[in-house]
């Protein structure tokens, strides 16, 4: 970031933006290059190398699982689902629970 001063007043100061550096794609995609701050591209790169390392040394698995924590996940398959598989609120459950068992009152 570079700090130039305007008119010469001695509050008023414009500040031009860092410039943009596109980060390289190691697979071939149609996608266009991703745009990104400069000081953010630095930070990239040393996350890519600090994982390439724990790959390396066997630290982190090569692949991802396909979910994290078991019981989120059961939790999510009781889920009712609506239209498309997305879940649907709480009050079309409680709905259908009280269509499908009829209360008798005394």
């Amino acid at each position: 970031m570079e700090v130039v001063p305007n008119s010469g007043a001695k509050h008023n100061v414009e500040i031009k933006p860092a410039p943009k550096i596109s980060i390289p794609v190691e697979e071939e995609t149609d996608q266009a290059p991703i745009y990104v701050n400069l000081k953010q591209y630095h930070r990239i790169l040393k996350r890519r190398i600090a994982r390439a390392k724990l790959e390396a040394s066997g630290r982190i698995p090569l692949t991802r699982k396909k979910y994290l924590y078991e019981s989120r996940h059961k939790h999510a398959m009781n889920r009712v689902r609506g239209e498309g598989g997305r879940f649907s609120s709480g009050s079309l459950k409680k709905k259908k629970l009280s269509s499908s068992f009829p209360v008798t009152r005394v």
